[in-house]
């Protein structure tokens, strides 16, 4: 079996290989960011909503041992 030769590659390819490879690095961290951003929203929301179910609960109760 012959050996195969490595396909020839021009430098522009390399080129915009080597560019591809970074903006998908780049894209990632970004994307990791955005998300991170996302569940320290998605932490605040529902802390917001605990809080707000507490209150009622205490209302409620406070309207039951009215009665």
């Amino acid at each position: 079996m012959a050996k195969k030769r490595k396909a020839a590659r021009s430098p522009a390819l390399i080129k915009a290989e080597a560019i591809l490879k970074k903006a998908s690095v780049r894209a990632t961290k970004e994307a990791r960011r955005i998300k991170a951003k996302a569940m320290r929203e998605a932490k605040r929301i529902k802390a917001k909503a605990a809080r707000q179910v507490k209150q009622m609960k205490a209302k409620v109760a406070k309207v039951k041992k009215k009665k």
